[in-house]
């Protein structure tokens, strides 16, 4: 069975995640800016790099900086490695098996009646 990854699971790892998945900036096929992905999940620049931060660490990120002429003029390209791309697929198919297990046939729900 699929397992929850207590580091994607918190909500802006999540999106993060989600974000270059559904965009394919996954290894070996796009890249995504880091000022669009900072705008696609409404987080700020300095914590969506505390966010990049540890998934880089835990190595399921990958990041390359364009060298423009200036420093502003640099491009953050992000996208998740394999490993990455891996950890997000499992901990959607763990959500997915948790609500499954509490989908209303289970005998432990039952419907609410209209009271009244």
């Amino acid at each position: 069975m699929a397992q929850l990854d207590p580091l994607i699971h918190p909500i802006q790892r999540l999106a993060i995640c989600a974000t270059l998945y559904g965009a394919g900036a996954v290894e070996g096929l796009n890249e995504m800016r880091f000022s669009k992905l900072a705008e696609a999940t409404a987080l700020s620049p300095s914590a969506l790099s505390k966010h990049l931060r540890a998934l880089e660490e835990a190595g399921y990120l990958s990041k390359f900086r364009e060298i423009g002429s200036t420093r502003a003029d640099d491009v953050l390209w992000l996208q998740l490695s394999h490993a990455g791309r891996d950890a997000y697929k499992e901990h959607m198919a763990a959500l997915e098996g948790l609500e499954k297990e509490q989908h209303p046939q289970n005998q432990s729900v039952r419907v609410q009646q209209k009271r009244g």
